[in-house]
């Protein structure tokens, strides 16, 4: 008999034979991400795998115990769960009365999908629901606050978002007041709602989070990070744990962790269906694959790494003034998304010496309030180009954005699919997001680095169903 006992809201203790432990323990083992480029592995010191049991105390994170309840079934073992799991009945009739109790706007009328994700959650009281940018994440969130009414935590991924969310929840008619912590914010309060970036909490005290009742995580792909887990793992006091987030890796690990933190994964709705449904600013791609007659790779006496490609790449006059001129040829509010500094700088120069509209440029050296200061100014254009790094890539609204060029080459589905979502929301002047993917073919016989991840790219595009196009462009 496999005995499984909840120690907290945060584990559960696993007793039975040693041979049978061990068995958990290979079955809830996963390779960490990039391991083959670790140089414990390449040393033949680490095997690559993270383990979630823990053979020491024989602890599991709460989180996952669905995944061990239908592994023992599977396997035939018999097993007992000693403790007790919240869970509540509620119907789609009691949800429904309960919305209409809040008086929400009526141009935020709770959708189809968020009454799925909002009874979900209150039923399991735990949650990681997959929700699309431009599906009404905030709401889903003011709706989980006003039914449980207790002290709440809302972990949000950028300083910006923590008044944005705020100013949301009084858009929906909430009259409270909330504790906001941004920098140099006390983190003492006897409010109710508390709103605050994971950077500013999760070096606090396993005692200052036992007075949190329900947590809210938004964008909980990113608490697979190691300060974010820890700050988790804290919260053994705390039974209501719900996490949203617009797309997740396919890392298996890092999609367990989640799990393992706030719970079972839910999707009921994606962003092709948003769009189909009018909810979502229709979108197009185009991948535009620059053909390079010389590169780096012509001469092959010499060797050439990614860094390498990566480099040639963005100094290379000649895709500067590609990419120039392209933001500039764009009608409505474009967006040239850069990793590197110097890459933006190159093409803020490049295009100011051609631009007859309003140029920004900025990158992740500026604050918070510079950031929403700049929104409003593009806002407030039919035609401009910015240039900006991924720091826009998550939880930032930009209603008036009409084309995106990815200028850097990325493979991450979800920068990939959070900067998408940037553009996708939808306003009255704007029929659509245009996108263009700058993919390099630097060499004919074999496939350079850059280009790979340009075919990842393009299977996320298959995977969402996203229409789009491939163009061969000769770079001269």
């Amino acid at each position: 008999m496999i005995n499984i006992e909840k120690i907290n809201e945060t584990y559960v203790r696993i007793s039975a034979e040693e041979s049978t432990l061990k068995e958990i323990d290979y079955q809830f083992r996963y390779h960490s991400k990039d391991y083959k480029f670790d140089k414990r592995f390449r040393a033949h010191t680490w095997n690559g795998y993270i383990h979630l049991f823990s053979t020491t105390n024989h602890t599991f994170l709460i989180g996952i115990l669905p995944e061990l309840v239908a592994f023992l079934k599977k396997s035939n073992y018999e097993y007992k769960i000693k403790g007790k799991f919240e869970t509540e009945e509620f119907s789609e009739i009691e949800a429904i009365d309960f919305i209409k109790t809040l008086n929400i706007p009526d141009k935020y009328e709770v959708r189809d999908y968020q009454l799925k994700y909002f009874i979900k959650g209150v039923r399991n009281r735990r949650m990681v629901g997959i929700s699309p940018t431009a599906s009404g994440k905030s709401l889903l969130m003011y709706l989980f606050f006003r039914y449980f009414n207790k002290k709440t935590l809302i972990v949000v991924p950028t300083i910006q978002l923590v008044s944005q969310m705020f100013s949301d929840f009084k858009d929906y008619g909430y009259e409270g007041d909330a504790h906001l912590i941004m920098e140099g914010e006390t983190r003492k309060t006897d409010k109710q709602l508390i709103i605050s970036t994971y950077q500013s909490i999760y070096d606090e005290t396993r005692t200052w989070f036992d007075s949190m009742k329900v947590i809210l995580g938004d964008e909980v792909h990113t608490f697979q990070a190691k300060t974010l887990k820890k700050m988790m793992l804290k919260t053994t006091n705390t039974p209501v744990k719900i996490g949203v987030s617009g797309t997740l890796s396919t890392d298996e690990l890092s999609n367990m962790t989640i799990k393992g933190l706030f719970g079972p994964i839910c999707k009921f709705i994606s962003t092709k269906q948003l769009i189909e449904r009018g909810f979502s600013s229709p979108l197009y791609i185009k991948i535009l694959k620059l053909k390079y007659l010389n590169s780096i790779y012509r001469d092959n006496s010499i060797k050439v790494d990614y860094q390498d490609e990566i480099a040639y790449i963005l100094n290379l006059p000649e895709r500067i003034r590609f990419l120039s001129n392209l933001a500039v040829s764009l009608k409505g509010n474009t967006f040239v998304m850069i990793r590197h500094k110097n890459h933006g700088k190159a093409i803020y120069d490049e295009i100011l010496k051609k631009a007859t509209v309003p140029v920004y440029y900025i990158d992740g050296s500026y604050s918070g309030e510079e950031r929403v200061e700049l929104i409003k100014k593009i806002e407030q254009h039919e035609d401009s180009i910015t240039i900006c790094s991924t720091i826009f890539s998550t939880g930032i609204n930009i209603l008036r954005l009409n084309n995106l060029i990815f200028a850097h080459p990325a493979k991450s589905r979800i920068r990939v699919l959070q900067t998408l979502g940037r553009g996708l929301r939808k306003m009255k002047l704007k029929t659509h997001l245009m996108v263009f993917d700058i993919a390099d073919d630097l060499i004919d016989s074999v496939e350079n680095t850059t280009l790979l991840h340009m075919k990842e790219r393009r299977a996320i595009y298959e995977e969402e169903e996203f229409p789009f196009q491939e163009y061969n462009i000769s770079l001269k």
